[in-house]
């Protein structure tokens, strides 16, 4: 994949994670004020953080095994979640303050963020495997 893919790719992907964000932060707000809460905010920036950390890792994996790419992807989702599960538990464990829509919503990003992950890494695998 040349740099200048890469990048763009990186770029549409912050997009994505931003956008998202962003617009579940407008729906709550909106429609769902009982689950909006004022460190919202942090939920989105999180996932954009490791999502980016994550795809910088895939994209400059090296190597021609694609068992090497995989390993890497199933050691990243891995990583994934255990800072996840440890970022509720200390939200959890530190305040008492909207424990239930924290907790809901970063539940829901993981499981969206996994859902669009997968498929990129798929179309990328299928990209990488073409050549």
């Amino acid at each position: 994949m040349s740099k200048s893919k890469r990048y763009r790719l990186v770029f549409i992907i912050m997009l994505l994670y931003a956008g998202v964000g962003i617009a579940v932060g407008i729906l709550l707000k909106k429609f769902f004020p009982q689950y909006y809460f004022p460190l919202y905010p942090i939920i989105p920036s999180y996932f954009t953080v490791l999502g980016f950390v994550m795809l910088w890792v895939l994209l400059f994996t090296h190597g021609n095994s694609p068992a090497k790419v995989v390993n890497t992807y199933m050691m990243m989702r891995t990583i994934k979640l255990i800072i996840t599960a440890g970022f509720i538990l200390v939200y959890n464990m530190v305040t008492e303050d909207f424990r239930y829509p924290f907790t809901l919503i970063t539940m829901a990003f993981y499981f969206f963020f996994l859902f669009v992950e997968t498929y990129l890494f798929i179309k990328f695998e299928k990209e990488r495997m073409a050549k």
